[in-house]
């Protein structure tokens, strides 16, 4: 074990003389807050073997499971030739060999929240809520929380394939080209509200803390989030979420979900640690940014964009500048480019999925091309070319030096560039008259510096 880990297994850290629930921090911004009872207990348990999908479920029997989905995952194992059905294959058998019930007959927790008709009989919060709101975020207005609600109850399979529905049915469909027809297509890929939702649902926290918590599915207008109580388990962080392995949080639920049958067709889930990929190359395939991951350390949200960059205004404005035939690839760097005023490779990997050297690549053939231009205020950053922007090369070669939030002067936009201090102020009443250059004193005063306007 690792110095590192064990160091993990020791969290949280909290001063000994408050005692750890009133003696442990969290850095929020510019200010301490304390970790909640919740936060404390995730960190705690993080590397422990979860078991809380085998306690029995008191008063719960046999009777409460669905049994026509136990005899079509049944059907499922023998059309697999499985060898769980090895022996006595009758359904109490293969539910104890599930471990959905125990050798004594009584029903668990995996088991219910599977094969359960009704499993919010004994746990009311366990659903996944869906719900949209009129905005970018949730309404502070009690009149107007949200615009639609939907409460997903059931077995996990029922409350997922509902989830997906109602998600499906309050985001936009557009239409796309192919061939010589035009299809209708939803605004995010099913696939990737499937595996998204999937994970919520079979890797959430269901131990004591957080059972009274629901998955909550948040549909605002620019993007859809999907959060679930519990943050990371084990070893996973953000930086190894996609290396293909499945570590799940619980065993016995993800192991059953990998029987049970879809709506459609497959499985419920399939247990094998490609469902970010698989999320990743969806997203990319459709022109959609990458799913993005907001971890805490009591949750974990999935954030995924619903607008894609090239949506049909980006398009026009390609075809505009007579570059509408470019491939999807580079179209987006150029969009990247326009909706960024900078892009560099790690901003084209973490937003398109595309290797850095790809988009080195992708870079240099879009600068030879003359539609982009290395900025001087650093290396491999780049922004769209004076004939793209309807600037001359002074003018581009000052917005290639500003920032946002660090002042340049004459002198310094001189040594950057190379221009005079004529040529300079010339450029710069054009960049100004346009909003897209904000002066820091009037021109007067010999302070008068200038930035770049964040909101051009």
């Amino acid at each position: 074990m690792s110095e590192e880990t064990q160091k993990a297994k020791r969290m949280p850290c909290f001063v000994v003389d408050q005692g750890i629930t009133k003696g442990s921090y969290k850095r929020l911004d510019d200010k301490n807050k304390h970790l909640t009872a919740h936060e404390i207990y995730q960190l705690q348990h993080r590397y422990e073997s979860d078991f809380s999908d085998q306690q029995i479920v008191e008063d719960a029997a046999i009777e409460d499971l669905d049994m026509p989905l136990v005899n079509s995952v049944i059907e499922r194992l023998h059309a697999s030739q499985s060898r769980l059905l090895n022996g006595d294959n009758s359904a109490l058998a293969v539910l104890r060999k599930l471990n959905s019930l125990n050798r004594a007959g009584e029903v668990v927790f995996s088991g219910l929240m599977c094969f359960g008709v009704y499993p919010q009989q004994f746990f009311p919060q366990l659903f996944i809520d869906v719900a949209k709101h009129p905005g970018q975020q949730k309404s502070a207005d009690p009149e107007v929380r949200f615009d639609h609600r939907k409460v997903c109850e059931g077995h996990i399979k029922d409350q997922i394939e509902d989830a997906i529905g109602a998600t499906l049915s309050l985001l936009n469909t557009r239409y796309v080209e192919r061939g010589r027809t035009v299809e209708q297509e939803p605004e995010i890929p099913e696939v990737v509200l499937r595996e998204a939702i999937t994970n919520a649902v079979m890797h959430r926290d269901y131990g004591p803390v957080s059972i009274s918590e629901q998955v909550a599915i948040d549909i605002f207008s620019d993007r859809v989030e999907i959060r679930n109580p519990g943050g990371l388990w084990g070893d996973r962080t953000l930086d190894n979420l996609d290396d293909g392995r499945s570590v799940p949080r619980n065993q016995f639920i993800a192991k059953t979900l990998s029987y049970v049958p879809a709506r459609d067709k497959g499985t419920i889930a399939e247990n094998q640690g490609s469902g970010i990929r698989r999320m990743q190359a969806a997203m990319k395939q459709h022109g959609l940014p990458q799913p993005q991951f907001k971890i805490e350390i009591g949750a974990f949200t999935v954030v995924l964009h619903r607008h894609g960059l090239l949506n049909p205004e980006a398009q026009r404005w390609l075809e505009k500048l007579g570059i509408g035939d470019l491939s999807p690839e580079r179209a987006q760097v150029m969009l990247l480019a326009r909706e960024y005023r900078e892009v560099t490779p790690q901003l084209i990997r973490s937003v398109l999925g595309i290797d850095s050297d790809e988009a080195r690549e992708e870079l240099g053939e879009l600068v030879s091309e003359g539609l982009l231009t290395e900025h001087q205020r650093g290396p491999e950053r780049y922004g769209l070319s004076a004939d793209v922007l309807g600037l001359t090369p002074v003018q581009v070669g000052i917005l290639g030096v500003l920032e946002v939030d660090v002042e340049h002067n004459i002198h310094q936009l001189m040594d950057k560039t190379g221009y005079s201090a004529s040529t300079i102020r010339y450029g710069l009443r054009g960049l100004i008259d346009s909003g897209r250059v904000q002066p820091t004193a009037p021109p007067t005063s010999r302070s008068r510096a200038y930035v770049l306007n964040p909101q051009p």
